[in-house]
C-alpha cells in the first residue's frame, strides 16, 4: 500500500502524492509521509528517519548515510562536529542566552527544518560568522536580539577583505531587533529575508551580487554598499535609504526609503524607487523605471522610457529625460533638465521649468492650473540658448503663456503647437533667438 507523501529536497516542499517519489534521488533526499508523521531519507534506498525525536539533551541532530542521526545538545556542538557533505538539523526551536558564536564550516549545511535559533544576549557577540566561503541554510530562522538599539553585535558577520563570503539560502530569515543584520564582506548573497533594526545589508566596500532577497529596516537602510556590486530581483522597504548603493547596478528590485532615496545607484533598470522626503530614484543612467516621491524628486539622473511622479516635489530634476511621463500634483513636473518626447503635466504648478542652455524637443507640455501664473514653460531667471522644438504646450488659464520668461530670456522655439492661452508667448520677457529664414524646403539653421 503506498503512502500519501510530501517530498522535500534540502526542505523544500517539491510535490505530493502516493507512493514513495518516483524521481532520480540522491543520498540525503528525503520525502515525509503526511498519514503518519514519518520522514524517510534517501541512501542507497528510502530509509525511515527518527525525525523529530530527539535524544536526552539533543535538539541538533547530523544524520549518518543511513539516515540515523547522532544528537547534539547545542547547535555549537553540532557545528563543531560536523565535517563537510553533512547538514546540521534543528530538531526544536533554540535560544542561546551566553555569548555562543557560531562558526560555519566549508560543506557543512545548516537546515533549520522550520525551527528558530536565537541569541538573545546584551554584548556584542555575532550570531554566525563566515569561516568559509559558501554557507548554505535551509528553512532558518535567525535572530539576534537583548542588546539596546544599534549597539554591536550582528545575525551574521565577518569583515576581512581575504575572507569574501557566498550566502545562499531558501526559506531563511534573519532578524535583528536592535542592530545592523548582516555586516559582511562577501561575493553574493541569494534568497535572504532579512528584518531589522538597523541597516538590514551592510556589506561595506565589497563588490558582489544581492539577488532575492527580502529586506526591511524599521530604523535605517535597507541596502548599503560602497562597491560595484549588482542587486537583483529584491524587495527593500527601509526607514532611510531603500537602497544606498552609488556604484552598483539595480535590476528588477522595488525600493521604498521613508525619508531619503529610494535606491540610489549608478544604473537602474526594471525597477521602482519610492521616497516619502526623499527622492525615488537617483541614477546616473537608469532604463523603463518608476520613481515615486511624495515631498521629494520622482527621477533625479539621466532616465529611459520611465515614469516620475511627485506630489510636491519635482516629478524629475537633473540629467537628461527620454521617452519619459513626468506627473507633479503641486510642483514642477520637469525641473532644470534637457527632455526629449516625454509628456510633462502639473496639476497647480508650472510643468517646465528651464534655464540656460536646456534643450525641450518634441514633448507633451500639459498644464491643468487654472490660473493667470499657470504657464507651460517658465524660467526661473534670465536664460538663454534655451531650444523648444516640435512640441506641444498647453495651459488652462487663457491668461497664461505656453512659454513664459520669469524675465529677460532668449529662447529658439520652432515647429511648436500652443494650445489654451490668448497670449502663447510673453515677447515682453522673450526674445526669439532663430533669426535665420528657412529654405524652400523648410530647413532652418537654428
Amino acid at each position: 500500500m503506498g503512502v500519501v507523501y510530501t517530498k522535500k529536497e534540502q526542505g523544500n516542499l517539491i510535490t505530493t502524492g502516493t507512493g514513495a517519489p518516483v524521481h532520480s534521488a540522491v543520498a540525503g533526499d528525503r520525502y515525509t509521509d503526511t498519514a503518519n508523521g514519518n520522514t524517510y531519507q534517501y541512501t542507497t534506498s528510502w530509509q525511515p528517519v527518527a525525525y523529530g525525536v530527539v535524544a536526552s539533551g539533543g535538539i541538533c541532530g547530523i544524520a549518518n548515510s543511513s539516515g540515523v542521526y547522532t544528537y547534539y545538545a547545542t547547535l555549537s556542538l553540532a557545528m563543531t562536529a560536523a565535517v563537510s557533505g553533512q547538514t546540521v538539523d534543528l530538531l526544536t526551536d533554540i535560544t542561546e542566552t551566553g555569548s555562543v558564536t557560531i562558526t560555519t564550516k566549508t560543506g557543512v549545511k545548516i537546515n533549520g527544518n522550520g525551527y528558530t535559533y536565537t541569541l538573545s544576549v546584551n554584548d556584542d557577540t555575532i550570531a554566525i560568522t563566515h569561516g568559509s566561503a559558501l554557507i548554505e541554510m535551509f528553512n532558518i530562522k535567525i535572530v539576534r536580539t537583548g542588546r539596546a538599539n544599534n549597539l554591536g553585535g550582528f545575525v551574521i558577520s565577518k569583515i576581512d577583505t581575504n575572507n569574501l563570503c557566498t550566502l545562499k539560502c531558501q526559506n531563511v530569515v534573519f532578524e535583528s531587533t536592535y542592530g545592523v543584520a548582516v555586516r559582511m564582506y562577501f561575493s553574493a548573497i541569494y534568497g535572504l529575508t532579512v528584518n531589522s533594526f538597523g541597516n538590514a545589508i551592510d556589506t561595506g566596500n565589497s563588490a558582489g551580487l544581492i539577488y532575492n532577497c527580502i529586506v526591511t529596516s524599521s530604523n535605517a537602510i535597507g541596502i548599503y554598499n560602497n562597491d560595484t556590486s549588482e542587486i537583483a530581483n529584491c524587495n527593500i522597504t527601509a526607514a532611510t535609504y531603500g537602497i544606498l548603493s552609488p556604484f552598483a547596478s539595480v535590476f528588477n528590485t522595488r525600493a521604498v526609503g521613508s525619508s531619503v532615496y529610494g535606491i540610489t545607484a549608478t544604473r537602474v533598470v526594471n525597477s521602482t524607487g519610492v521616497s516619502t522626503s526623499g527622492t525615488g530614484i537617483n541614477a546616473t543612467n537608469g532604463y523603463n523605471c518608476v520613481g515615486i516621491s511624495t515631498s521629494g524628486v520622482g527621477l533625479s539622473g539621466t532616465f529611459t522610457n520611465s515614469t516620475g511622479i511627485s506630489t510636491s516635489g519635482f516629478a524629475s530634476s537633473g540629467g537628461t529625460k527620454t521617452n519619459c511621463t513626468l506627473i507633479s500634483s503641486s510642483n514642477n513636473a520637469s525641473n532644470l533638465e534637457n527632455l526629449n518626447n516625454c509628456f510633462l503635466q502639473s496639476t497647480t504648478n508650472v510643468p517646465l521649468l528651464l534655464s540656460t542652455s536646456k534643450l525641450v524637443n518634441s514633448c507633451t507640455v500639459l498644464c491643468l492650473w487654472d490660473n493667470v501664473g499657470g504657464h507651460a514653460v517658465n524660467t526661473s531667471a534670465a536664460s538663454t540658448s534655451v531650444d523648444i522644438r516640435n512640441s506641444s504646450l498647453t495651459v488652462t488659464n487663457a491668461s497664461a503663456y505656453c512659454i513664459n520668461g520669469a524675465s529677460a530670456s532668449t529662447f529658439k522655439y520652432a515647429n511648436n503647437s500652443f494650445k489654451g492661452s490668448t497670449g502663447a508667448v510673453n515677447t515682453t520677457n522673450i526674445t526669439q533667438g532663430i533669426t535665420n529664414i528657412s529654405d524652400t524646403k523648410g530647413n532652418i539653421l537654428i
